[in-house]
């Protein structure tokens, strides 16, 4: 027995609201997956989603400063909605590029189930921190990205996000196109076009 909620958006004159609707005693797992496939297929409509400010503006970083910590984290964490509604977690090489940010992976797997069902996506990305001289805590700062995500259908866009790629992770002297020529065929990249973005500086004491 089974107990899941299923979020979804309702549009009033003032402004977006969101609602649930309890599914209850759903014995199987398909009949779960329906009904977040059913919630994608509606929320699609939606161009217009409402993102929550942040309630400590004061820590906010600029859009500067994010792009800034996108472009030299060299690891984030991509969160999806996993089986069952549960919430599925997996830390990623990535490349921020105008506005986007690119994954590769492997062509099966959850995170790619997950994402066929929903395309609705969160990631983040967190600085090393710096800790203050004769002091336990540190600073430190991370961004937090909204957005949809979709596999990178043209064969030409995908080698040049794999050289990206390649740029960022792999010795200045390796042969990426050797890389790409053996591994690139069994390869997926992902696309995330990042609809809402923001920032935070934390100080730990």
């Amino acid at each position: 027995m089974v107990v899941v909620l299923w979020l979804g958006a309702q549009k009033t004159q003032k402004q977006n609201t969101l609602f649930a609707w309890r599914i209850l005693f759903c014995p199987r797992k398909n009949a779960i997956d329906a009904q977040i496939q059913e919630h994608n297929k509606h929320d699609n409509m939606d161009n217009n989603p409402s993102f929550r400010p942040m309630r400590r503006f004061k820590q906010q970083m600029t859009d500067e400063a994010c792009i800034a910590l996108l472009q030299e984290a060299p690891r984030g964490v991509l969160a999806v909605l996993g089986d069952g509604g549960y919430p599925y977690t997996v830390p990623l090489d990535f490349v921020y590029d105008n506005g986007k940010i690119y994954f590769h992976c492997a062509k099966e797997g959850h995170k790619l189930d997950a994402i066929r069902a929903c395309d609705k996506v969160s990631f983040c990305v967190l600085s090393e921190g710096v800790k203050e001289p004769d002091s336990w805590w540190y600073h430190f700062e991370s961004v937090v990205c909204f957005g949809r995500i979709h596999i990178v259908e043209d064969p030409a866009r995908k080698n040049a996000f794999l050289r990206l790629l390649g740029a960022k992770y792999f010795p200045q002297d390796y042969d990426i196109e050797a890389d790409m020529a053996q591994d690139g065929p069994n390869a997926f990249i992902l696309e995330l076009q990042i609809e809402h973005m923001s920032g935070k500086r934390v100080r730990e004491k």
